[in-house]
């Protein structure tokens, strides 16, 4: 039974460690050898291989690449703006459970030990059919006398401390997003200023040797 389960784990991280599907120019590639370690991806269950790979491709394709650093600051930002999906997800996921479960308390009577089941099932359904979903939500709602509002405010009281730490890991990998695109906006400025100081110095050579043979 040990033996299956490592086997089972060991093909799923050789799954996320193919070589990338990416459709690269011929400098690309060989900059993308240089970098062993570009092929991995860090994914979780349920994320596809092939969402990762096209969703890379797009930034790539938006950011002009000219060097290996180039690479690893664009796959870097793909990888954090991953996480912050996830975590707006997680946040998402945390404040929804608290609503279900304060409403479920909310709608149980005094003596009732388990939370209401059909809050679970309106909030199923309202995963399912947004719309539909609502509808019921809001008859329990009226049910349990309180307004929507109020619910997510309960539900932020409840989930406070939860919320608070998805929060923080939201930022921080916000945060690593916004300084990998001012490392990039960096690299930019700096090439176009050595761009110009070398087209100046060549200007000036030039010029220098208009003036010695006007001079002869």
């Amino acid at each position: 039974m040990f033996m299956e389960k490592t086997q089972e784990d060991s093909s799923i991280t050789k799954q996320s460690k193919n070589t990338l599907a990416l459709e690269l120019n011929d400098n690309q590639a060989e900059l993308l050898a240089q970098i062993p370690w570009f092929n991995e991806r860090f994914l979780l269950p349920g994320e596809e291989v092939s969402s990762y790979d096209l969703q890379l491709q797009r930034l790539i394709d938006s950011v002009e690449v000219k060097d290996a650093l180039d690479l690893i600051l664009v796959k870097d930002i793909h990888d954090e703006l991953r996480e912050v999906q996830r975590m707006r997800a997680l946040r998402q996921s945390v404040l929804l459970r608290g609503m279900e479960g304060k409403l479920g308390s909310l709608l149980s009577g005094f003596f009732e030990l388990d939370d209401n089941p059909r809050s679970k099932l309106a909030f199923l359904a309202w995963e399912n059919d947004p719309e539909e979903g609502y509808q019921h939500i809001s008859k329990l709602l009226d049910e349990a006398e309180i307004t929507m509002n109020g619910l997510m405010a309960e539900a932020y009281t409840l989930k406070a401390n939860t919320l608070d730490k998805v929060e923080q890991q939201l930022a921080r990998h916000e945060k690593n997003v916004r300084e990998t695109l001012k490392m990039i906006d960096t690299r930019r400025n700096h090439a176009l200023v050595r761009q110009r100081l070398e087209f100046d110095l060549e200007q000036d050579r030039q010029q220098l040797l208009i003036d010695k043979n006007d001079n002869s």
